[in-house]
């Protein structure tokens, strides 16, 4: 049998997932790394033959320099995995100077029942692997990627989740017709930047592709009635608001400019039940102020500027009118990671707080009652919040293993639409002189966070292939899990220790752990009361300092290891620290400011040594004995830079640019000699469109 790299097949007890990374076999699953997989699907493939070393370093390396090492650790692995015997193998021979075959037989998997399929598509995804992106403003995060919409998995309370598109690309602004008709959306196919607007009747018959030009279009919205359309025109230079008549069959009649807009794609549409239109748009688009809020007359274009938020963070966003109209809900971020739910009564004008989170959802919709505000939370997979306008807190209203967003209102009374997001981020490796990028890891989920032992090159990071948030090494090509955390929240960063055996693990829950890479233990860091972030090695590896707002502001800590009581090391406010190789002097951005900051600790005197340094960039520079590098990420390509400390000037950075790299994120790391970047890239990124439907 020749085996695909996607398509499941039998071994012997085992069903083989390749897209998963897993086997399966009487309930029992057991997650593979990717190497693994791709060395047993390729002696799979070769029907019982030999395979030498070489050849599965040739096609499951593809060339990287490993030991002859690197290979029989695999084979141990599969063989361990396979609860196979060396000595009298059931499944992988070793075939002495020669190499290795499988002496099982190798068959198609087939399934017990026929999965669904989806008609809506011209282009279906069918049951290939997927991956999608959500458009957040500061790309708030990398989700995992799982499978397509074929393979939907259950949310976690009652409801049923339905897909409506399986296209190939990315499907996002979901936006229901007034009489539950039709669904209008945005599409990008997977070979193109430039997203077209459809329609989908309810019935589920086939597509109506609305626009075909030489521009993107996002953002549909209905006018009351159901007849007119309006949506956003533009690419990354120039962004446009139009109006649409549709006819039937359904089709743009007619189409008009109304008036400009600044921010392409991220200004948001809503058409109220009092004939205006309501926008969340940039002012300009030549400086990256923060967004507002205006209402548009449909009938001259003319906008008036309805809120004012303040002059840092993103702004107001997220729009979303209640369903007498009457009220406006929106959301003003005004701190990168932090979010007001606010409303505003658009007869009277006044504003109230709803609520405030400790983090950015990217949208929200009111329920078809108009008594509660949906938002989500991607923090931790996909999670739908309910916010009942009677002031009561938020409650879960369902969740899924992917990231979700553009939540709106479905065509039933307790229906909601949204975008189910995936997403496929992988590491890669350049020489900093200059060089082809290559891939170093090799996952169907989430791989990032990625760091450099401090004197060799062993690459810890973290992954999420194993089903939960883990740390993993990667040692002379080989990738192998170290420590899954244990609350199952994400890991945010991981520092080495100085000496190379220990390593420090942030997360999501505001927890720091530490794992002992003799004996493999790992073990929570006491921090005393009140959470602790973005932990960091102090350079004697007695002493840690990590970021916390227990008492009402960001600033930095420190705590040792050996016990005691926590200390407060800033006092002005301090987030994402990093200390210099002597130990003297502590460098860190603030969360409520721009600035990167410069701290004598013998004195407590600081200083401003880069004004301009975004505080969104707390975790996206290193520190180093030359200077200070910093991955910065931009529309089209990212800029690797170091900023080199000027003696004698004061407190003063030059820039110099080292590399310029397609569009990356914004993690890295140096290996300890500073020749070579690892980074972490998107490597394909989908989303579909769905419905849940509760009880």
């Amino acid at each position: 049998m020749t085996t695909s790299g996607t398509n499941d097949y039998q071994l012997g007890s085992w069903r083989v997932r390749p897209s998963l990374n897993r086997l399966e076999s009487a309930g029992k699953v057991v997650s593979l790394e990717p190497r693994a997989m791709a060395a047993l699907c390729h002696l799979a493939g070769k029907s019982g033959a030999t395979v030498s070393k070489d050849e599965l370093l040739a096609e499951v390396w593809g060339g990287i320099a490993v030991s002859d090492n690197a290979v029989s650790r695999v084979i141990a692995q599969l063989r361990k995995a396979l609860d196979d015997d060396a000595q009298a193998p059931s499944y992988i021979e070793t075939i002495v100077k020669k190499g290795y075959r499988l002496v099982t037989t190798v068959e198609p998997w087939v399934p017990s029942a026929t999965a669904p399929s989806s008609h809506d598509a011209p282009k279906p995804r069918g049951w290939q692997p997927v991956a999608l992106f959500g458009l957040g403003l500061l790309g708030l995060g990398l989700l995992i990627a799982l499978a397509g919409f074929t393979r939907l998995a259950p949310p976690e309370t009652h409801g049923v989740l339905r897909p409506l598109t399986s296209l190939s690309g990315s499907e996002q602004d979901p936006a229901w017709s007034p009489d539950g008709r039709y669904l209008a959306f945005a599409h990008t196919p997977a070979d193109t930047h430039q997203s077209r607007l459809y329609l989908r009747p309810r019935t589920g018959e086939p597509l109506t592709r609305l626009t075909e030009t030489g521009l993107s279009e996002r953002a549909p919205a209905w006018s009351p009635d159901g007849r007119r359309l309006v949506f956003l025109r533009g690419d990354l230079s120039a962004c446009s608001i139009l109006i649409a008549t549709l006819a039937e069959p359904p089709r743009f009649a007619d189409v008009r400019e109304l008036a400009p807009c600044q921010h392409f794609p991220y200004a948001t549409l809503r058409w109220g039940a009092d004939g205006q239109i309501y926008l969340s748009d940039r002012e300009t688009a030549l400086t990256p102020v923060p967004s507002r809020l205006w209402r548009l007359d449909p009938r001259d274009g003319r906008r008036t500027a309805l809120t004012e938020p303040p002059p840092h963070g993103l702004g107001d966003r997220a729009p979303a009118l209640s369903p007498d109209g009457r009220v406006l809900a929106f959301l003003r971020t005004p701190y990168w990671s932090e979010s007001e739910i606010r409303l505003r009564d658009l007869g009277s004008g006044e504003e109230r707080v709803l609520a405030r989170l400790d983090h950015a959802p990217r949208s929200l919709s009111f329920s078809r009652d108009g008594r509660e505000l949906v938002y989500e939370d991607n923090r931790d997979g996909g999670r739908v919040m309910g916010l009942p306008l009677d002031g009561d807190g938020p409650s879960l209203r369902f969740s899924t293993p992917t990231g979700v967003g553009a939540l709106a209102a479905g065509p039933g009374p307790k229906e909601l639409s949204f975008v189910s997001e995936l997403s496929d981020s992988n590491l890669w490796a350049t020489p900093l002189a200059g060089g082809e990028a290559r891939r170093v890891t090799a996952s169907s989920r989430y791989d990032g966070k990625a760091q450099f032992a401090p004197r060799d090159r062993r690459l810890a990071f973290a992954s999420e292939r194993s089903g939960r948030p883990a740390l993993w090494l990667q040692e002379d090509g080989t990738d192998r899990m170290l420590a899954e955390v244990p609350d199952g929240s994400a890991i945010h960063r991981l520092r080495w220790g100085p000496d190379g055996r220990r390593i420090l693990i942030s997360t999501g829950s505001r927890r720091l752990y530490l794992y002992a890479l003799a004996g493999g233990k790992l073990s929570p860091v006491d921090t005393g009361t009140g959470g602790a972030s973005l932990g960091e090695w102090a350079p004697d590896g007695d002493w840690v300092y990590f970021s916390s707002d227990r008492d009402g502001d960001w600033q930095i800590w420190r705590t040792a290891l050996a016990g005691g009581h926590a200390e407060r090391v800033t006092r002005a406010g301090g987030y994402g620290g990093q200390a210099d190789a002597s130990g003297t002097r502590l460098f860190y951005t603030k969360y409520t400011s721009t600035g990167l900051w410069r701290m004598d600790l013998a004195t407590g005197r600081e200083s401003v040594l880069l004004p301009a340094f975004c505080p969104c960039a707390y975790d996206h520079w290193l520190l180093r004995p030359e200077g200070i590098y910093q991955l910065e990420r931009q529309a089209l390509q990212s800029r690797f830079y170091r900023y080199e400390l000027v003696p004698g000037e004061g407190d003063r950075g030059e820039q110099v640019l080292l590399r310029s790299l397609p569009a990356t994120s914004n993690e890295f790391t140096l290996s300890a000699d500073g020749s070579a970047l690892v980074f972490c890239r998107l490597d394909r990124a989908e989303s579909d469109l769905a419905v849940y439907a509760s009880d």
